[in-house]
């Protein structure tokens, strides 16, 4: 009895694992359909964190390098080609009308009167009813006025600046140009990110007063709230300046979508 109790303990010894340590499951990053992982991760004001996925093409096109389409900030309707100033003016969803002054002999500022996403209750800057609504970004009246989240749906919307600039200052970021049959000289900036080594393409794609593949232009979906009648953007111009700026809300500009998880 004794020499089987020790058989049957050797046996159960053999079916026992030789370590008993976990090993821990790596997290996995699921990569949203048509998003670039750049491996940036933000941190909201209340201290929890999200990883910011950056869409592979610009709003209305379907390949990396392809322009799309300009939008006035707010606006979830492509500008139409071959606006004037005027009509750009005019036509701006969140004004109404405009004001110019003359800040220099040949120059002259232009005022938005608004009616939405405003900071200041200058005559110049506020005609909408009632008092100023203080807001600064699309955010505010739950992404209604973003055209990413609008045209793509789910979860998609316009980059904060913030979020602009973490990508900038994580990434090694290159001009390139090449000969294009139908565009003649053609711009587009590759960014690679110093965290993963992913890629990602953004093209030269101008603005709707110039739609020369020279620059580019794209919206932040913040507003300038010292100067309310301009909205962030980055900027990449011909002379390598990159960077955080501001642009007047009629303008339309390209957009890259986001997406946060």
């Amino acid at each position: 009895m004794k020499r089987f109790f020790i058989l049957f303990l050797l046996a159960l010894a053999s079916l026992t694992p030789v370590s008993c340590k976990k090993e821990k499951p790596e997290d996995k990053i699921v990569v949203p359909e048509g998003a670039v992982d750049m491996g940036i991760v933000m941190t909201r004001e209340d201290g929890s964190t999200y990883r910011v996925f950056w869409a592979k093409c610009n709003l209305g096109a379907i390949k990396a390098d392809n322009l799309g389409d300009h939008y006035a900030w707010g606006e979830t309707e492509p500008i139409k080609a071959g606006m004037s100033l005027e009509d750009h003016l005019n036509s701006y969803k969140f004004s109404n009308g405009y004001e110019s002054f003359k800040v220099g002999p040949d120059s002259y500022e232009i005022h938005l009167r608004l009616t939405k996403y405003c900071t200041s209750d200058k005559t110049d800057h506020w005609s909408g009813m009632g008092p100023i609504d203080n807001k600064t970004n699309l955010k505010d009246y739950n992404y209604t006025d973003d055209a990413a989240r609008v045209r793509l749906g789910g979860k998609w919307r316009i980059p904060t600046a913030a979020e602009w600039k973490a990508l900038i200052d994580n990434c090694i970021c290159e001009r390139h140009i090449y000969e294009d049959i139908t565009r003649e000289e053609y711009r587009y900036f590759e960014f690679t990110s110093r965290i993963n080594g992913q890629k990602l393409i953004i093209p030269a794609a101008g603005h709707s007063r110039d739609e020369r593949a020279i620059n580019a232009y794209y919206w932040a979906s913040d507003i300038d709230p010292d100067y309310p009648t301009n909205a962030k953007i980055w900027i990449y111009h011909i002379n390598k300046i990159v960077g955080i700026g501001n642009q007047s809300r009629w303008l339309g500009l390209s957009i890259r979508p986001v997406i946060e998880e």
